[in-house]
């Protein structure tokens, strides 16, 4: 491994950069996104899919990130899916310092699905102790308070509550959006309905690759990538979720001008 490494970074004049990401938000088809496009014959992504250079590791080379990346070769392009990108809020930042006129493919899934199916997760990792959803909803106010500003601060890159116990917060899509067209052109942005991926992967992937500027392809397997079962959620509980979500949904429409009312 540390061979394979060597070389990687010896060779990174020859790598690509990417020219778009895959930002979430989590949960959301991110990685059956990732895996279709894989398999398309003008795209060469990284065996990585989950760097977290404009994240977690800001502070090292540029060098180190590019050794993640294919070579260059003729008509070909890279990306790259980090989810924790959304929701992170120095991300949008990093990345305008680093890359030139990138795109952006958004998965967008229900947020009160997203956020049960984040907390199944975690609790699946090991990284949620607390036994209930409703208990770990109670306890997010608590656990992410200040998180937010040490990290746009500058005081660390990573927050384990920030990136663990985010249940609500990375629902919160209009607001996280918000920062990203801070720094970045709304053209440049593609937003999908992940229930829209996962019922019509074809015709959704073909959106992507329009917008991409590259061929459509049909994908020789289209299955969904890392599906999860558990019970399904207290229905009065979802109901109080998508109380919560309503306005916050509204917004997001208004935003984005797309229809993202769950």
């Amino acid at each position: 491994m540390r061979l394979k490494n060597v070389w990687r970074r010896l060779t990174v004049t020859r790598r690509l950069l990417p020219s778009f990401f895959i930002l979430g938000a989590q949960k959301g088809g991110t990685t059956s996104l990732f895996y279709y496009l894989g398999q398309h014959p003008e795209i060469s992504l990284p065996k990585t899919k989950e760097i977290h250079y404009f994240s977690k590791y800001f502070n090292l080379s540029t060098n180190w990130y590019r050794s993640f990346f294919p070579f260059k070769r003729k008509a070909m392009i890279s990306g790259e899916s980090t989810p924790y990108y959304f929701f992170h809020p120095k991300a949008p930042i990093h990345l305008a310092q680093k890359i030139k006129n990138p795109r952006f493919v958004v998965m967008l899934r229900n947020p009160v699905d997203r956020a049960y199916s984040h907390y199944q997760m975690e609790v699946a990792l090991g990284h949620e102790n607390l036994p209930t959803f409703s208990e770990a909803i109670a306890a997010e106010t608590e656990r992410l308070k200040g998180e937010e500003d040490a990290i746009k601060a500058g005081r660390y890159n990573f927050s384990k509550s920030h990136a663990h116990y985010s249940y609500l917060s990375r629902g919160h899509y209009a607001d996280i959006i918000t920062q990203w067209f801070q720094h970045f052109k709304k053209d440049q942005f593609l937003f999908v309905k992940s229930e829209d991926f996962f019922a019509a992967p074809q015709q959704e992937l073909n959106r992507v690759c329009k917008f991409l500027e590259i061929s459509q392809f049909t994908p020789i397997d289209l299955q969904p990538q890392f599906t999860q079962n558990y019970p399904e959620m207290n229905p009065e509980f979802r109901k109080k979720l998508e109380v919560y979500f309503e306005e916050k949904n509204n917004n997001l429409t208004n935003l984005v001008g797309e229809q993202f009312i769950w």
